[in-house]
């Protein structure tokens, strides 16, 4: 509501302030020039000629020029200001040394205990939950848009902390480590991944000096990316533009695969995955994940909920509670929210198989 009546005004002072009130104040004036000028030579018994007429014209379009270029950028000049606020606000405030205290590679093991979450006080947007991964275990978390899915990852990522409760590595307290510490042996890949300028391999190790030519290689062809790499003039140093303009979107998520299974992480995120892809993309994709999964912990977000059938437990959201879980065979059995979900998504498969 509040954006919304700050962008109803803006509008009013762009309607107000631009092309309308300076062709006002250019028309007032000319009527004011040539009903002054004009009277006079009445009086002086002449009439104005055609080229003076014109030529009082064009001297007050030429004026009002500039004075409608200044009344047009009023409005940018607000949201500058409100932007160089905002900028201003983020420079002002304090950053995080850098922690140098590192922990050995977590074995896996998550619990979320009694969590709950709020990004303003008084809102929660996650209430009394309750996960136990166990290492190696692959979690899969489905519910409509806003139902507490990405907020879970980022408790998980350490992005937040959790409002009340526990959150739980290998029976540690994450609040009480380095975030650097935990995130060291995380991954994450997201819908659509960002891929830096520089060559495919840099993008795979991001500069790390630790991962080497071998284990590049072992990635790249663990998740299948080999098959388009090796078939690209340079391979591994074919040139990326940044957010990779020149890869398909299956091509950037395998390379993005390969990154994450080359840092080797204890614990992994998946957000929407396989989204953006086409049906064929996304079947080389569910083959990279089954190599991605392969002993570590797995939390993955999915929509398409044929992708998470063989998740050892799938959580099923609603405004920011658990109301479901179980494997995908018990929760079609109970009839609830996923089996809905299930087959409402099998039957829109079917009618676009048909059509």
């Amino acid at each position: 509501e509040e954006n919304y009546q700050t962008r109803a005004k803006l509008l009013r002072l762009d309607a107000l302030m631009s092309h309308n009130l300076s062709y006002f104040l250019k028309n007032l004036t000319l009527a004011l020039l040539i009903w002054v000028v004009g009277g006079k030579s009445l009086t002086n018994g002449s009439f104005l000629s055609l080229g003076i007429l014109y030529a009082y014209i064009d001297y007050v379009s030429r004026l009002f020029e500039p004075v409608t270029q200044i009344m047009n950028q009023l409005s940018p000049l607000q949201q500058a200001l409100v932007s160089a606020d905002r900028m201003f606000q983020l420079l002002d405030e304090k950053g995080e040394a850098v922690e140098q205290g590192r922990v050995p590679r977590f074995k896996g093991a998550v619990s979320f205990n009694n969590v709950e979450f709020s990004y303003e006080a008084g809102n929660p947007v996650l209430r009394e939950i309750q996960i136990d991964a166990a290492p190696g275990a692959t979690i899969a978390l489905v519910g409509h848009t806003g139902s507490g899915k990405s907020s879970i990852m980022n408790l998980l990522m350490r992005f937040y902390d959790p409002s009340k409760g526990q959150l739980l590595i290998d029976g540690q307290d994450v609040t009480t480590l380095p975030k650097q510490a935990v995130r060291e042996h995380m991954g994450i890949v997201l819908q659509d991944p960002f891929l830096f300028t520089g060559t495919i391999r840099s993008n795979i190790t991001l500069g790390n000096p630790d991962i080497s030519e071998e284990r590049v290689r072992q990635a790249i062809e663990a998740v299948g990316a080999d098959r388009f790499i090796d078939r690209l003039p340079n391979g591994l140093d074919e040139p990326v533009i940044e957010k990779g303009a020149t890869l398909s979107a299956g091509e950037r998520q395998l390379i993005s695969f390969a990154r994450a299974l080359a840092f080797d992480p204890a614990i992994l995120v998946l957000d929407e995955a396989t989204a953006s892809v086409d049906s064929e993309t996304e079947a080389v994709i569910q083959d990279a994940l089954l190599t991605l999964t392969k002993g570590r912990t797995t939390f993955i977000i999915a929509h398409r909920l044929s992708t998470i059938k063989d998740a050892d437990e799938i959580l099923v959201l609603d405004h920011g509670r658990i109301v479901e879980r179980g494997s995908h065979d018990v929760l079609l059995a109970t009839s609830g929210i996923y089996a809905k979900m299930y087959a409402l998504q099998s039957k829109r498969n079917l009618e676009l198989k048909s059509s």
